[in-house]
């Protein structure tokens, strides 16, 4: 969905409603084909919605209903339509649409009957600016800025167009002018910024254009850029005009910015008249409200058109930046500043480390965490220098002109994207001046905005190929904090450039990375800088890096730097505001030297002191799980489910089950219930062939199962796999086979993270277990019990790994690796009471309908289910320590030492 193209579409819309080239009647169509729906459902309801019918009501089930008003009665429609929605019991039906709509062709009204919002405007005209507020209709949940940046917004949305229309006047403009073009779009977005901040006099920018590029197609305002960019480079008005600059004016008028931004001598694209009329558009917009941490990755979605979607969503939010700041340098100079109090000594102390500081960001993007960084800096400083002049006040001393020690070219970061780094860079003057502002409200002398100051080290480049002793150079006395989100990206999401850059960065490992995520490597390369360098590094990831078989691959190569966690966060969801998005869970993780300063770990309203922080984030030794082959505890072996591949052929519906019987009575003889994941959490019913070798011929007889059989057979064959092809020779039997003729205990491979328990059953013999299960074959009861308990699902989800959010099981990761404590006979028997007491509360509900997904759902989890699993906790949790554990944390903790002591590891003390 292209928000340019919607608006470009919708003031055609307006145009052609208001010149009677659209009806009424097909105005709701027309707003559907601008938000890009599907052609095929606009022309079933445009074949339902004849322009012939006496009734003009268009219903878009769940979605619209439109009627068309007449002049001056929009708000009369509205209220109309909605009655018409009340059912006879007073409320609205549950199909009815998430939009009510009417215009006469001049006013228009819209209602989301989900929120009872209005738009903000009540004429057509208006409808393309604010066409978000029709986006839920689309599937996508209206992003609500706050009020700071609703500003960015537009000017962001603005800058887009232009974009567009400059690249459309530069139709040869490829590669080789890509930089060009860049550099210049963060010129002028600097130049717009300068003229309503009082950098430049009040809208010297915009009045220059008006009074120099007059020419309405645009064909002389490429000459009046080139000489203001000229002129913003060089100090005196002659050797401008030496260096070209061909308007006296323009050479006499504009100051001298410096700071390398207009530094290089770069081509400025030609203008037509769109492109004019957006720029001098853009340049009335109020610039001075923009936020520089936000509109960065706005104006980075600028030239990457497929981040347009939705302006505003792809900046990382100012609190979960603090996340990562906050615990890694920032409270730590708040505590400075708290403790020095009025004392100038100790002010001066705390301002002189400040100054010492560096901050990179290795994966920077636009610039958002450089930029925190940055704010959060002169404001602590700023503040240490308003003590100082209160004190010297207080002490009719003399007053100081306090200069800000905090340069931008302290403020490292790479990036691949060209144009990433120089919003980068923009971003951070614009944050120096705003800065600076503050600074003058306490100094004698304000700090001038001009010249700037040299930019941030920000350079293009792959964070992973780069030297980053040569991109940030330690310093005698710095301190170097290194910041960022870098790129997630699981081994089945990497191309093969980001397959080559995991090799690279783990050439000192002998190339050994695995499976583990490409953000991996970011941490890889910070545990080596900080080794060189003692610096501190804290990056957003991915949790998955700290669970299952990532924690062994990656642990060892932090331990082998000599160096350690030093504060974690719990998973979160860390979601941007597009309400669409799910967002993805996180962890926030700290990597130091090994030092004996404090550990923390934060959840989502405390922060915990920890004596280590392991490879899990866990206080407990720093231990890994390995794979086991078999079973630590005396636990019954564990069996991955039948694998069919088969391509759907082997399996039955109830229906189909029930007519190949019909047809032919002897084929019950090879039909089984099958059982995976899926069928035993959500009660579905299905069937398999399973034909034993001694019963093919007999099989083979049955002309429906013959015709299944060559099937399955043409369906291996074609796989590009050896082994599956190598089954075609035998389609009647499972190209797995694990099954054994027995009962089992079933356990989904896959389970959601939001139930409190793992979901486990027994199954009869004559069923067939799939791989997306594991069973366990004749098992005694008493298992039962230890793979419902809140101790195996913790375990679980500390070293399973997950699929997405949800719980991922392993027989070799979790199952055999779970360590329980020494059970008695009459344990293990209280044990299986407690497996009985369970079943027994499930069963009526089982009964009655409910599925295990029903059961075990947070929202409708019965008492009497929810009070057998505590007895059950309480239990067995008392055979472990004497009495129930307090939280998860203390669970897992007791698990590890446990795991360590039972795998004989030596483990660091706790």
């Amino acid at each position: 969905m292209n928000t340019i193209a919607i608006e470009e579409e919708l003031d055609q819309l307006v145009a052609d409603v208001t010149s009677g080239a659209c009806t009424l009647h097909d105005f709701p169509f027309r707003v559907m084909e601008a938000f890009d729906a599907s052609r095929n459902e606009v022309t079933k309801l445009r074949m339902k919605h004849p322009a012939g019918l006496a009734a003009s009501d268009i219903l878009w089930p769940k979605k619209l209903l439109f009627r068309a008003a007449d002049a001056g009665q929009v708000q009369n429609t509205i209220e109309d339509l909605k009655a018409s929605l009340i059912g006879k019991k007073g409320a609205a039906s549950k199909n009815a649409p998430r939009f009510l709509m009417s215009t006469d062709g001049d006013e228009f009204l819209a209602v989301d009957i989900k929120t009872g919002e209005t738009p903000s405007f009540d004429r057509l005209a208006d409808l393309a600016v604010n066409y978000d507020f029709l986006l839920p209709m689309f599937g996508v949940e209206r992003y609500k800025p706050a009020p700071e940046t609703a500003a960015d917004v537009r000017a962001a949305r603005h800058m887009a167009k232009f974009h567009d229309a400059i690249r459309d006047a530069n139709p040869t403009w490829g590669a080789d002018q890509i930089h060009d073009l860049n550099i210049f779009m963060t010129r002028l977005l600097f130049c717009m910024f300068a003229e309503d901040t009082g950098i430049f006099s009040e809208k010297l920018f915009l009045n220059t254009l008006r009074r120099e590029a007059r020419e309405v197609d645009g064909s002389d305002t490429q000459r009046v850029i080139e000489d203001i960019f000229l002129s913003l480079d060089v100090a005196d008005s002659e050797a401008r005009r030496a260096r070209g600059v061909r308007s006296q004016r323009i050479a006499g008028d504009f100051p001298y910015v410096n700071g390398g931004l207009f530094r290089d001598r770069t081509e400025v694209p030609v203008f037509n008249r769109r492109a004019r009329r957006l720029l001098f558009e853009a340049a009335e917009l109020q610039w001075d409200q923009i936020h520089a941490d936000i509109f960065g990755s706005m104006i980075q979605a600028i030239i990457h058109t497929d981040m347009r979607a939705d302006f505003g969503m792809h900046y990382t939010s100012v609190p979960n930046i603090m996340k990562v700041l906050e615990p890694l340098f920032l409270n730590s100079l708040r505590e400075q500043l708290t403790l020095a109090g009025d004392n100038i000594k100790a002010l001066e102390k705390l301002v002189g480390r400040i100054a010492h500081i560096r901050i990179f960001d290795p994966a920077c993007g636009s610039g958002n965490f450089l930029i925190i960084a940055y704010r959060e800096l002169r404001l602590i400083e700023t503040e240490a220098f308003r003590r100082m002049r209160d004190v010297k006040r207080r002490g009719q001393l003399a007053l100081a002109d306090y200069q800000t020690g905090i340069r931008i070219s302290s403020f490292y970061g790479v990036d691949p994207v060209d144009f990433a780094c120089e919003t980068a860079k923009l971003s951070l003057w614009i944050s120096q001046y705003q800065m600076n502002r503050k600074l003058d409200e306490i100094c004698s002398a304000p700090t001038p905005a001009l010249p700037l100051s040299d930019a941030g080290s920000i350079v293009v480049g792959n964070a992973l190929r780069a030297d980053w002793l040569t991109i940030c150079p330690p310093e005698d006395g710095a301190e170097i904090l290194i910041i960022g989100n870098p790129p997630y990206l699981g081994r089945p999401k990497r191309t093969r450039e980001q397959q080559r850059d995991m090799e690279i960065a783990f050439a000192n490992e002998n190339g050994v990375f695995g499976n583990l995520d490409y953000v991996a490597a970011w941490f890889a390369r910070a545990a080596d800088y900080a080794q060189k360098t003692g610096a501190e590094a804290a990056f957003v990831t991915t949790n998955s890096l700290f669970q299952g078989e990532q924690v062994p691959l990656l642990w060892p190569l932090i331990n082998k730097k000599k160096a350690e966690y030093g504060f974690s966060y719990k998973p979160f969801k860390w979601s941007n505001s597009a309400a669409k998005n799910a967002g993805v869970i996180c962890v926030i993780v700290s990597v130091r030297p090994i030092s004996n300063k404090p550990k923390f770990i934060f959840g989502s309203e405390h922060k915990l002191a920890a004596s280590n922080i392991n490879p899990y984030l866990v206080d407990a030794p720093d231990i890994f799980v390995e794979r086991h082959a078999s079973a630590i505890s005396r636990l019954p072996q564990i069996e991955l489910g039948n694998a069919a591949k088969d391509g759907g052929h082997l399996m039955l519906s109830s229906d189909e089950a029930a007519k190949l019987c019909q047809d032919f009575p002897s084929s019950k003889t090879f039909i089984r219930p099958v059982f995976g994941a899926q069928e035993f959490i959500q009660g579905q019913t299905r069937y398999c062939l399973w034909i034993r070798d001694s019963d093919l011929a007999a099989a083979k007889a049955i002309p429906a199962i013959a015709e299944r059989l060559r099937l399955t057979a043409a369906v291996r064959s074609a796989s590009p796999k050896a082994s599956t092809a190598a089954s075609s020779a035998w389609p009647h039997r499972f190209n797995e086979v694990r099954h054994r003729d027995e009962a089992f205990l079933i356990i989904p491979r896959v389970s959601s993270e939001r139930r409190p328990y793992l979901t486990v059953g027994f199954l009869p013999q004559n069923t067939v277990a799939t791989d997306s299960a594991f069973a366990i074959y004749n098992p005694p009861t008493w298992v039962f019990s230890i793979l419902s308990s809140t101790l195996h699902r913790v375990w679980t989800s500390a070293v399973g790994g997950r699929l997405k959010s949800d719980y991922r099981y392993s027989n070799t990761l979790v199952y055999n690796t779970f360590p329980i404590a020494s059970l008695s006979d009459e344990q293990r028997s209280q044990l299986e009471d407690h497996a009985l007491n369970i079943l027994r509360v499930r069963e009526p509900y089982i009964a009655g309908g409910k599925t295990i997904a029903w059961l075990y759902n947070p929202e409708t989890l019965p008492a009497d289910l929810v009070g057998a699993h505590r007895e059950l906790d309480d239990f067995l949790e008392t055979i472990y320590i004497g009495r129930p554990f307090k939280d998860d944390d203390e669970r897992l903790g007791h698990l590890f030492k446990l795991y360590a002591r039972m795998t004989k590891k030596v483990a660091k003390a706790a």
